[in-house]
């Protein structure tokens, strides 16, 4: 069920996010705010990753953050074709691609990197682990496919999702307020750049990841995905 305060609409999914890159990405928390006419979407990773520096007694944040101002342009495909792989990776139970809608977004620039305050880089207490390597690269992209299952959304939602997008490719939007001391259980975060994870060396990375996926995938839990989204129209 989606948050709403007032006339805003503040719905959290889980959702399978890729790059352009064919065999990387991973399971994002994503954060959607819209309200009259401000707008955020925010992800998360998904999997519980220790990082390194701080106590991850509960798990640490990390949220990409895009605001409307960095939105080249935005929209839903609801015809895609997609790897019978990837369609494990989708979160929500699915019997094919035409139970996917995946929203496209690209951006002028990276969004924001949100993590915690007491760090000055961020790395991952298990330098193997391939599912914070994908999210780094999701973190430097400038196109990204989030992939939703349809059943995530009901009839009354779905329609907010695409004002939302109509919305961000418009450039109708403006970002809302933030309060990250609030973020991170209280515990509050810090805004950066994808730069903060430059520290890692990221021909390493991307070796590391493209392994772990292969793994993943002979172990029958991933995926070489490769779809080609067909936009709808949405409303006017």
């Amino acid at each position: 069920m989606a948050a709403t305060t007032g006339d805003a609409w503040r719905p959290r999914r889980v959702a399978f996010v890729q790059t352009p890159a064919p065999d990387h990405g991973c399971r994002c928390q994503v954060r959607l705010m819209h309200n009259n006419d401000q707008a955020s979407i925010s992800l998360q990773l998904q999997h519980a990753t220790g990082l390194a520096g701080v106590n991850n007694n509960p798990p640490r944040q990390i949220l990409l953050h895009i605001q409307p101002s960095i939105v080249e342009s935005c929209s839903i495909a609801q015809e895609t074709s997609i790897s019978p792989l990837l369609l494990e990776c989708v979160p929500t139970s699915i019997a094919g691609p035409s139970d996917v809608l995946t929203v496209t977004l690209v951006l002028k620039s990276p969004g924001a990197v949100h993590y915690p305050k007491e760090l000055t880089s961020v790395r991952p207490t298990d330098p193997a682990d391939v599912d914070f390597q994908s999210f780094v690269e999701i973190c430097q992209a400038t196109t990204l496919y989030i992939h939703f299952a349809k059943a995530q959304f009901d009839q009354q939602e779905k329609p907010r999702l695409e004002r939302l997008v109509d919305g961000l490719s418009n450039g109708d939007l403006k970002a809302p307020p933030l309060n990250l001391a609030r973020e991170d259980r209280g515990r509050g975060l810090q805004e950066g750049t994808w730069q903060v994870f430059s520290q890692q060396d990221p021909e390493s990375n991307h070796s590391k990841t493209s392994s772990g996926l292969g793994k993943r995938l002979r172990q029958g839990k991933n995926f070489q995905p490769s779809f080609s989204p067909k936009p709808v129209q949405t409303r006017e």
